[in-house]
This record gives C-alpha cells, structure tokens and sequence, in this order.
C-alpha cells in the first residue's frame, strides 16, 4: 500500500495523531497548518470529515514525515 493510500485509509488515525501534536505543543489549529503547510481552511475541512488530497499529500508529504505525523 502505498504512502498516500495508506493515509486514506487510517485517516481517522492521522487526525488523531494530529490533535496530539497539536495539544503537545501547545499550537493553535492555525499555527500547525502552517507548520504542515496547508491553509486554516483546508485544516477545518479535515476536521469536519474532509479526507485529504492526493495533491495536497503530495505537496505536504515532507512535512508530515518531518513531524512524524504518519498513521
């Protein structure tokens, strides 16, 4: 399975692992989409059940690893 699939597929746990990173570090929604680097908007979208692009992943991908937010 690969990277972006896999990501699709455990989502529900990114977003997890995402909310911890967020509270361990004591960022605001605002200030982790711009460390990721997406928009504050695209950030809601997840948190409201959007799933993530195959081109947003692509162009995120570094820094998702970077911040071992991976599920």
């Amino acid at each position: 399975m690969d990277g972006y699939t896999k990501l699709v597929y455990n989502f529900d746990i990114f977003l997890d692992r995402l909310k911890l990173w967020i509270t361990k570090n004591n960022y605001t929604r605002e200030e982790a989409a711009k460390k990721i680097g997406v928009s504050s908007s695209l950030f809601r979208y997840w948190f409201n059940g959007g799933i993530i692009s195959i081109s947003t992943y692509s162009q995120i991908y570094i820094n998702l690893d970077k911040y071992d937010l991976f599920a």
